[in-house]
């Protein structure tokens, strides 16, 4: 009987007498499979937790077994989970004049719960014949899980959230349970999954909205995977140096990520499971426990979309610029060089069938979660969902918008105090991410031009690179430029009145930061779909300018050095009055504006996360109601 143990509050138990307490004074209970279309009883469990016994899997159930089951799920239908047993009145039973069908005696049955002791003997089951192959019956685990689904209802809808082994994924992931839990905090209970070493990250990402953020979002943690081959404590692609491909291909590995992963998800038994795309089986988990899955996209759908539709033509043809067929708005032509590595990679032969894997996956998922808005992304969102490349899109973005002061306020760091001296609009504000590899050498050539462009600029350099500028190089530049190698608040500075530019990487919080606050954008992608992104930016919006346009590469071992000269042209060129980054800057005041509309009450963004909540928590209804239904 082990192999049914469960015990009262429905988990999955160690022993026997774990089956045995759960039947005490509760139900009959029994386990059922079904082979070839006909029901067959395997184990049943009389009232008090006494075995009645283990029947063969190829002979046919007796009356008397189904009459057991008829008694335990008429109970489990009808009786609610908290029901006090005093309060359950004995059922009154008297024989039938015929025997019934399986379906029929469910329904006859009376509802409660009948209290007994170990010692008492069961009473005789109704008769039933007919066959039972058109009414099986669930496993026992879902049986009794379900059962608490009427009384569920009434509970807090607990979403956990799975990100990614990258600070880039965990933090909108992290604003995402915040934003759960601010717009329904009488309904939604959030945790955020993650391994130990990245549980920092997510602290510092609820300290971004206040002291309160930590009190209603919990952090659950499960083990990195040991097989991966880094260090202990390097779990992220933030610290993982040379060797963020065992990162990557950690995330990638079901057979070393999953055990880990479904462990928790079982162990945390939540209602709905928000997952990043990495982790392509917790859909089949989430099938499993009947529980509803959602897939959360940190990107915005431009380049989504683009990745999808290059994907079908990519090995079409060796022409080294790329034409994707089908894209909304202007053709969309993107250079070999500037693809994702994963698309290009030596000719991936199995790539066409991968990504109809990924797309069997998203519409398998309950539904689509897109950090950006409507305006920003809507005709991209429409071609996503019009290729039926997901079931339901729920555009809750942007996740970045900041709190009030009063409640973000985590002290003045001294790269605010020092942007407070500066005048209006003069600063041009630099940061390339959290993980994005960048040489030396080609640092020390960004350092030169910006010493040469003669503009204020505040820089924030990745302390785990290592580098140090060249010598002479902050004595020349003096109260000028500030260079910072701790975290900076970005958000902050992008709002500041000093801040005149933002020279990013393209990643796409930070371009819906810059959007956010209004600031034109200089772009210089490195990696992944940021090269895609830069053409949203330039050709779409027009809120930005490259820093360069000679040869470029998603391999920064293959990337041209982009010289200083070329930086401190472009830097002195966008901020001068009157030019191109005026301009840019008019577009993104406008564009900041559609933002924070989308998030206030009433805008896209706001229905689309409260429409996201009562999906889900109907969706939770809905799988508890069916559990009774003949499959």
């Amino acid at each position: 009987m082990s192999r049914f143990s469960f015990n009262a509050r429905d988990e999955p138990g160690d022993t026997d007498e774990d089956c045995r307490e759960a039947c005490l004074n509760k139900c009959y209970c029994i386990a059922y499979s079904n082979q070839e279309g006909n029901g067959v009883v395997t184990a049943w469990v009389a009232p008090g937790g006494a075995a009645v016994g283990e029947a063969d899997s190829t002979s046919p159930p007796s009356h008397e077994h189904l009459g057991a089951a008829t008694s335990c799920f008429s109970a489990l239908a009808t009786t609610p989970a908290d029901t006090p047993k005093s309060a359950v009145a004995p059922r009154a039973r008297s024989p039938p004049a015929s025997p019934a069908p399986l379906s029929a005696s469910l329904a006859a049955v009376a509802p409660g719960r009948v209290p007994r002791s170990r010692a008492s003997a069961p009473p005789s089951p109704p008769p039933i014949t007919g066959p039972v192959g058109d009414h099986l019956l669930h496993p026992f685990k879902e049986s009794l899980r379900r059962r608490m689904a009427s009384s569920e209802r009434s509970k807090k809808l607990r979403v956990l959230l799975m990100p990614f082994f990258a600070t880039s994924h965990i933090g909108p992931c992290t604003d995402l349970a915040v934003r759960l839990a601010a717009a329904r905090p009488d309904v939604v209970e959030p945790t955020l999954a993650v391994t130990p070493a990245n549980v920092s990250v997510v602290r510092s990402a609820l300290r971004r909205h206040g002291s309160a953020a930590s009190t209603v979002v919990s952090i659950a943690t499960y083990p990195f995977p040991e097989a991966a081959g880094l260090p202990p404590g390097v779990e992220n692609l933030s610290t993982a140096g040379d060797e963020r491909w065992r990162v990557d291909a950690a995330a990638f590995d079901e057979a070393m990520t999953r055990p880990a992963q479904e462990a928790l998800i079982k162990d945390q038994s939540p209602d709905v499971l928000i997952t990043d795309f990495h982790f392509s089986w917790n859909v089949d988990i989430a099938e499993e426990l009947a529980m509803p899955c959602v897939q959360l996209n940190v990107i915005g759908l431009f380049s989504t979309l683009a990745v999808y539709l290059a994907a079908a033509v990519v090995n079409d043809s060796d022409s080294e610029e790329l034409t994707v067929a089908g894209f909304p708005g202007p053709e969309l032509r993107i250079p070999r060089s500037e693809l994702p590595d994963f698309l290009t990679a030596h000719r991936n032969l199995d790539l066409v069938d991968n990504m109809r894997k990924l797309v069997q996956v998203n519409t398998r998922c309950h539904g689509f979660t897109v950090n950006s808005f409507l305006f920003l992304d809507k005709p991209y969102c429409e071609k996503f969902m019009c290729n039926g490349f997901a079931k339901r899109g729920y555009y809750v973005g942007p996740l970045c918008l900041p709190q009030p002061p009063a409640v973000a306020s985590v002290g003045e760091p001294t790269c605010i105090s020092w942007l407070d001296s500066k005048p209006s609009r003069s600063v041009v504000y630099i940061c390339f991410g959290t993980f994005a590899p960048v040489s030396e050498e080609q640092l020390h050539e960004l350092a030169l031009g910006l010493e040469a462009s003669g503009k204020p600029f505040l820089w924030a350099v990745r302390a785990a690179d290592g580098w140090a500028p060249p010598a002479g190089w902050e004595e020349r530049v003096g109260d000028r430029g500030l260079l910072v190698r701790d975290w900076v608040p970005q958000t902050a500075i992008l709002a500041h009145s000093a801040t005149a530019a933002f020279l990013t990487h393209c990643g796409w919080n930070s371009v819906l930061e810059g959007v956010t606050a209004g600031v034109p954008l200089l772009t210089w992608p490195l990696v992944f779909e940021q090269f895609i992104t830069e053409r949203l930016v330039m050709d779409v919006l027009r809120i930005g300018e490259r820093v360069w346009d000679g040869a470029r590469s998603v391999r920064y071992k293959e990337a041209a050095l982009v010289p200083a000269a070329a930086v401190a042209r472009a830097v002195a060129r966008f901020l001068e009055p009157g030019g191109a980054g005026d301009a840019a800057r008019i577009r993104a005041q406008e564009l900041a504006a559609e933002a924070h509309a989308a998030v206030a009450e009433g805008g896209s963004s706001y229905g689309d996360l409260r429409r996201l909540i009562d999906d889900l928590v109907e969706a939770r209804a809905d799988s508890g109601e069916s559990a009774l239904q003949p499959l």
